[in-house]
């Protein structure tokens, strides 16, 4: 995955997200006005879960929302939505699993923009291709 995510970087670049000072541990974050992406990975090691099915469910329990996961190319893909400093935003996360970990790959805006947002995530997610 990891010369997946250096391509998957330049993938964001080119759609105009730039790259953003880190501060809540991901891999890496993106972002623009009204547009934020982010990488997180986890060790297989370090979990108890073991198939990407069952570390999309832990995602999803452990951000205490209702999602249902699709299938999506390699992994899952879902939505749900939160209030953040009384704006609600939407998120669409994706679980990839490479050899070592799992991805978590979430991109969240105001839901009063995911409209003009939505095409540029398609095209960034079906981009991706762990290996």
């Amino acid at each position: 995955m990891r010369r997946s995510v250096h391509r998957l970087e330049r993938s964001v670049s080119a759609h105009g997200l730039e790259k953003l000072e880190n501060a809540d541990g991901a891999d890496f974050l993106y972002g623009r006005h009204a547009l934020v992406f982010k990488g997180l990975s986890e060790s297989k090691e370090s979990l108890k879960v073991k198939t990407l099915q069952e570390y999309t469910d832990s995602v999803i329990a452990a951000n205490k929302k209702e999602a249902t996961p699709k299938a999506s190319g390699a992994g899952f893909v879902f939505t749900y939505e939160a209030n953040v400093a009384d704006t609600v935003y939407t998120y669409t996360v994706a679980t990839y699993e490479a050899q070592e970990n799992f991805w978590i790959l979430q991109f969240y805006c105001p839901k009063d923009t995911l409209a003009e947002n939505q095409p540029e995530i398609d095209i960034i997610l079906e981009g991706i291709q762990p290996n």
